[in-house]
């Protein structure tokens, strides 16, 4: 259906695919600046390159996942580390493939599971260690908000907050207090936005 749209407008289903930070376009776009090929090969092409996109993206996800895991719960029953720096770097590197946004979510989200999670299993921690959770749960559930992901996280945060509960150095107030200001401007979002889907229906 996109091909259809698009084709005989290559210029904006090259821009579409671009914006879904696709790797791989180079062949694409130059079959659509040479009008080399119909509608159908090149909706071929496309649905090539989203399945290799997301195959590669999600082996890579895995693989970040990883690292954040084994910081908290290493194999072979090795003293965990818990070191953020690593945790930091591996979303920062998993960032920079340009996956998708929803990805980068479940990257931010599994880092927060395993380190409340740790906690909650292990027992408080130092001040420093609630503060750098703190600092990143802020931005996980600002990219939430921004990127409209609620419903796909919300039971997920709500366990990280039960985890958190029972721990000192006021920590769950500060988590709750993170909670509640990103819920509420997620509901202000979907009010901004419930007119304009009226109107279109």
């Amino acid at each position: 259906t996109l091909v259809r749209f698009f084709h005989p407008k290559p210029d904006g289903l090259f821009r579409m695919l671009t914006a879904f930070r696709l790797r791989g376009l180079g062949n694409l776009k130059n079959r659509l600046d040479h009008r080399q090929t119909d509608s159908r090969a090149v909706s071929s092409c496309v649905c090539q390159l989203l399945s290799d996109s997301n195959k590669k993206n999600i082996a890579k996800l895995e693989e970040y996942k990883h690292i954040i895991g084994n910081e908290f719960y290493p194999a072979n029953n090795r003293n965990p580390k818990a070191r953020f720096s690593v945790c930091r770097k591996a979303l920062s590197d998993f960032i920079k493939l340009k996956p998708s946004e929803d990805y980068i979510a479940e990257l931010m989200v599994f880092y927060t599971e395993n380190a409340c999670k740790f906690t909650y299993e292990y027992g408080d921690m130092r001040e420093q260690y609630y503060r750098s959770i703190e600092g990143h749960f802020e931005k996980t559930m600002r990219h939430i908000v921004l990127h409209c992901l609620w419903d796909n996280y919300d039971s997920r945060i709500k366990q990280c907050l039960r985890w958190a509960s029972p721990c000192g150095q006021s920590f769950p107030n500060a988590m709750r207090s993170i909670y509640t200001k990103f819920k509420t401007q997620n509901e202000d979002n979907r009010k901004r936005l419930r007119p304009s889907l009226i109107q279109e229906e």
